[in-house]
């Protein structure tokens, strides 16, 4: 390990959302751990790769992050809104005992098949959340491709906010050189970086599911008064690194969305009603966490830091956290406001000519199970019946 040490330390505040960052920004850092001197986080020690950048550019890359998140920390402290204690053990080796009991089986980095088990669980909670959005908030639900324009993540600022995330999704060209190429590599067996031979990245792998139904309804008229209520569940990616691991940060993994289109106070109540409705669902539940005010960007600019602080601010951003170790939580789901940022940006308009405001909610299924059996472990008898029973029930119709 060879120590590195900031020009000034870290607060320890910081440190959670720092370890979330430091494999972004070198590929050359294989591990790290943090120098915790006099209750501050004094610099880190990184492991670097073979074949690994010097290490004058690596450092000066850490020192670049270290001063932007300097600037992150300044800003208001999270406001915490709701939260639930947790009265009981973890499940420390929850995937441990997933691998065991073939509940769960690696398919590669960042890649986790699952079985009935959890299944069951990721099902039940789906449709409970899908439930609310249809009964009472009168939700239209459909079903988008998985492949999305890169183009709409451009128009929503995505790829210039959170780059980081993207995964492209490209192919090969369709012409006659191309065909005998591949054929002749393979039959030779011939190691080949085939990008060459791919097309531009037009596509993308959706890191979530909103921006589909910003493209469904841009360039459109919005006539229902005062707004409506969009819903979708679909498979989102986003790169996570050397930090994907087990069943708490995925490279493929799954979304329930929810959308929010009209009015500004049409908006502003969905959104607020939504959060009581989950916020109810985790009580119903029992599952352990808290929901506090966030704010999005990554390696924050100038101009990002501004809007990291409008966020908090204005409480633009709720992310729900759920216990999923001693002191150790994931965020399970998110609740935002966009104001008029999506409207303009689609060119989406109300029948006065007025953008519309937008809201999003997503709750991150996968997350969400793994918190639920992190708390209560994956014997049903375990369970609370609010959960054991109709997820018995409903396995008990299906068979």
């Amino acid at each position: 390990m060879i120590p590195v040490l900031f020009h000034k330390p870290l607060s320890l505040a910081s440190k959670e959302d720092l370890e979330r960052k430091v494999f972004y920004i070198s590929e050359a850092i294989r591990d790290f751990r943090m120098i915790i001197q006099d209750g501050r986080i004094a610099g880190l020690e990184v492991e670097l790769g073979e074949n690994a950048a010097p290490l004058q550019a690596v450092t000066e890359k850490i020192h670049a992050a270290i001063e932007n998140q300097r600037k992150k920390a300044a800003s208001p402290p999270a406001e915490r809104v709701w939260s639930i204690a947790q009265g009981r053990d973890y499940q420390d080796d929850l995937f441990g005992q997933m691998l065991a009991r073939n509940e769960a089986f690696p398919m590669g980095l960042g890649l986790i098949g699952v079985g009935e088990r959890f299944i069951g669980l990721f099902d039940y909670f789906d449709e409970a959340l899908a439930q609310i959005v249809m009964s009472k908030f009168s939700g239209r639900e459909y079903r988008y491709p998985t492949l999305i324009e890169a183009s709409v993540m451009r128009r929503g600022g995505y790829l210039r906010h959170f780059p980081q995330f993207i995964m492209f999704a490209t192919r090969l060209h369709n012409d006659y050189d191309t065909y005998q190429a591949v054929r002749r590599d393979e039959a030779e067996g011939t190691a080949m970086n085939y990008i060459h031979y791919c097309g531009d990245v037009e596509f993308c792998l959706p890191p979530t599911m909103c921006y589909h139904t910003y493209r469904q309804f841009s360039d459109s008229i919005i006539d229902s008064s005062p707004g409506f209520v969009v819903t979708s569940k679909g498979k989102s990616f986003r790169f996570e690194s050397k930090y994907a691991r087990n069943l708490e940060r995925l490279w493929d993994f799954t979304i329930r969305e929810v959308v929010f289109i009209g009015a500004s106070e049409f908006v502003i109540d969905c959104r607020e009603r939504f959060m009581e409705e989950v916020f109810r669902l985790m009580r119903e539940w029992e599952i352990a966490g808290h929901c506090e005010s966030a704010n999005d960007p990554f390696f924050a600019e100038d101009d990002d830091l501004n809007n990291q602080l409008i966020q908090r601010l204005m409480r633009l951003k709720y992310e729900l956290r759920l216990g999923v170790g001693n002191d150790r939580t994931i965020a399970a789901a998110s609740f935002n406001l966009h104001n008029d940022f999506i409207g303009k940006s689609f060119n989406m308009r109300l029948a006065d000519g007025d953008f519309v405001r937008t809201g999003c909610v997503g709750v991150g299924l996968e997350r969400l199970t793994f918190a639920f059996l992190s708390q209560h472990g994956l014997d049903p008898e375990n369970w609370p019946a609010s959960v054991r029973e109709p997820v018995d029930k409903r396995r008990r119709l299906q068979t």
